[in-house]
């Protein structure tokens, strides 16, 4: 099963920004931790404050001790001689002044308070929760709540103990205010810090995008050169940005570069001699008869062996063998290209050459020139000097026939049924080439024949 395949760009780009953005997140959510916690103890210390503030100022205006007394079926919560039954005068305006809502209880009873009902009703005679009674009423001790509820609204509270003239706890004191406000004032406060991390983690993104990007193309091109040499295309050149670069990335580049012109050398050359192998060979013989097709350039091909190269092995051995091929190879490669050509390694003792811009008369010519070489070459293999002749059959490219190759060429668009086409008259070529290399042989060797005479 095949896996899908992820972008490296992708890759590159979560690696770069989700690291970012989880910093990003941490630092607003430690911001808003530590800015909450700073309200939060700043809200506690101001209510507190304000509760004992209030507690002095009912002992200023209210001198005597807290007390309650029932009077005609009604229970009545007083501070000396002051009953605080339905007095909202300074609780009122001790509200207007510190927006906190204060609350005066009998036990767990509210006696007078600030806080009302949805319909405007104030919230008298309510009683508050159990852990209230038994930490501030009976433990006798103030107490900050930060998450108290008054019906499904949460608030901020702080009880404060009132005592009677025997030291006893006989009520309360809460001072209140909604936990929105301070949220709000976080929002408020970690607003600035939450717009300069989304400001940071988009400024970044873009910088990381384009440079991940840009990376990405960098591997892609190399990815893509890679793929041509797997290929066999080593005519593939990669790109001069790769190469230019003194990073890994350009390192990379420069070794496949390398690597392209190993494989290509062993690929395409042949390993003994240096001279192209068939398989290169017949792209460049494909190349050779577009050339005449398109630009009109005239070739001939010759086929030849080594005579009598079998005895050379039985006789001096495989190694003196070798070194014939190779002197002779380098005799053909040298003579070829001075005219314009290029030899083939087609196997065994057996070579190709190929010349371009040249017609029959002119190869000919060549190819006489280059058998008195090889004839005068003495080749030296240790204690021996030996000297070879060779047979060629040589061919020229047929008019009529590579015009007709022409036109089937145009008549396709399929690229493979063009190198099919090719390839059939390149075999053809060669084929008549090699019949006139079997007559020479046949008929003395160590000669060229161009025609085969009829019988």
């Amino acid at each position: 099963m095949n896996k899908k395949q992820t972008s490296l760009k992708l890759t590159l780009y979560n690696i770069a920004v989700i690291p970012m953005v989880a910093l990003a997140l941490i630092i607003v959510a430690a911001g808003s931790s530590f800015i909450t916690f700073s309200l939060n103890k700043e809200v506690q210390n101001g209510m507190v404050d304000l509760g004992n503030t209030i507690k002095i100022t009912m002992d200023g205006y209210y001198p005597g001790d807290y007390h309650a007394e029932e009077i005609e079926g009604e229970l009545y919560f007083y501070k000396g001689e002051h009953a605080f039954n339905y007095d909202f005068e300074l609780i009122d305006s001790l509200k207007s002044v510190t927006d906190c809502d204060i609350t005066v209880f009998y036990k767990q009873y509210s006696v007078i308070t600030t806080l009302k009902n949805a319909k405007g009703e104030r919230l008298i005679g309510a009683g508050d929760k159990e852990r209230v009674v038994e930490d501030v009423l009976n433990k006798a001790a103030s107490k900050f709540y930060i998450n108290a509820y008054i019906g499904n609204d949460r608030i901020y509270a702080y009880y404060t103990p009132l005592k009677d003239a025997n030291g006893d706890v006989i009520g309360m004191l809460m001072v209140s205010q909604p936990t929105k406000n301070v949220e709000r004032l976080v929002w408020k406060s970690i607003l600035p810090i939450l717009l300069i991390a989304i400001v940071a983690c988009v400024i970044i993104s873009i910088f990381v995008l384009r440079y991940t990007k840009q990376f990405a193309q960098n591997i892609k091109k190399v990815q893509n050169y890679m793929n041509n040499l797997s290929n066999g295309d080593f005519g593939s050149e990669l790109d001069l940005s790769i190469t230019k670069r003194t990073d890994e990335i350009g390192q990379m580049g420069k070794s496949a570069v390398k690597m392209s012109v190993s494989l290509q050398k062993k690929v395409e050359e042949d390993l003994l001699t240096g001279l192209m192998n068939r398989r290169s060979a017949e792209k460049k013989i494909s190349q050779t008869m577009k050339n005449y097709i398109y630009k009109g350039v005239h070739f001939c091909v010759a086929l030849g062996d080594i005579d009598f190269f079998k005895k050379v092995n039985d006789t001096y051995g495989h190694e003196a063998g070798d070194i014939v091929l190779i002197n002779i190879a380098k005799k053909l490669k040298e003579f070829t290209k001075s005219h314009g050509g290029y030899a083939i390694r087609w196997g065994g003792e057996e070579f190709l050459l190929v010349f371009e811009n040249a017609h029959i008369e002119d190869a000919s010519a060549y190819m006489e020139e280059l058998l008195n070489e090889i004839r005068g070459l003495v080749i030296d293999c240790g204690e021996h000097q030996i000297q070879k002749t060779m047979t060629f059959g040589l061919v020229e490219c047929d008019i009529e026939d590579m015009n007709q190759l022409g036109e089937e060429l145009k008549s396709t668009s399929d690229s493979k049924q063009k190198e099919k086409l090719l390839k059939i008259r390149m075999d053809k070529y060669i084929d008549t080439a090699d019949g006139k290399l079997y007559y020479g042989k046949e008929h003395g060797r160590n000669q060229l024949v161009i025609e085969i005479p009829k019988e």
